[in-house]
């Protein structure tokens, strides 16, 4: 996937396997693959970066993505009405238990640090719930 994007958008895309995961649950894996395609959308449409790091790892039960580019960054504490890439995230992240943390400054690119650990949920959320959430972020 990196390899294609980079290509399409004429980037560098560094991919590191770190130390490879165990046979994750379609539903993580998925998870995972969502906040890289969020990670890169926002590095190339908003951040006009031309190299990015990503680094998958797995450590004391614990996958770990982290997307690290040269953009031009951002103030993460600013919310932009109307997008939701970040809010999404956050939220795959709080349903695996996980932990998600974004790293920027304006002219200082972006850092993104995706982690969950490798287990079912402890409690389940419909499917449609978690995708319309972009949607109906006021009534969770």
């Amino acid at each position: 996937y990196c390899n294609g994007v980079a290509g399409r958008h004429r980037i560098t895309i560094d991919p590191q396997l770190m130390a490879a995961p165990p046979t994750l649950p379609s539903e993580q894996q998925l998870a995972i693959f969502r906040v890289l395609q969020e990670c890169l959308s926002n590095a190339i449409k908003h951040g006009a970066a031309n190299h990015v790091t990503v680094q998958l790892g797995f450590r004391n039960s614990k996958l770990t993505l982290d997307v690290e580019d040269n953009g031009q960054g951002f103030n993460p504490t600013l919310e932009k009405q109307g997008h939701y890439g970040l809010i999404n995230m956050r939220e795959r992240a709080t349903r695996w238990g996980g932990g998600f943390t974004i790293e920027s400054a304006p002219g200082a690119g972006c850092r993104v640090i995706f982690s969950i650990p490798v287990r079912t949920p402890e409690v389940e959320m419909p499917e449609e719930l978690f995708e319309a959430s972009q949607i109906r972020l006021a009534r969770l």
